[in-house]
């Protein structure tokens, strides 16, 4: 899958002396005839940073908006993104 160009959605919440910042994009899959929506979670603090992606997680645009939205009420770090969507999919 082609890396996406431009995030749908963004948010940033700091917390514990971290900057959480989260992006929704969407991709076009024109040889599948459907839309794909992908999260990342990029992590900043004093000493440390750290990213996660999770490609594909659906190809429903409401879904992803609520999943979207699960992941950053949540604060969900770039460690446990994984796990989280296990729980959530």
């Amino acid at each position: 899958m082609n890396d996406p160009q431009h995030p749908i959605k963004t948010s940033s919440v700091s917390i514990c002396g971290m900057h959480l910042h989260y992006f929704l994009y969407e991709t076009e899959l024109p040889s599948q005839n459907r839309k794909s929506y992908s999260i990342q979670i990029r992590k900043e603090s004093f000493d440390d940073s750290e990213e996660a992606w999770a490609y594909d997680i659906t190809s429903l645009h409401p879904r992803a908006v609520e999943i979207y939205r699960l992941i950053v009420s949540g604060t969900v770090t770039p460690c446990t993104l994984t796990d989280i969507l296990e729980d959530l999919l």
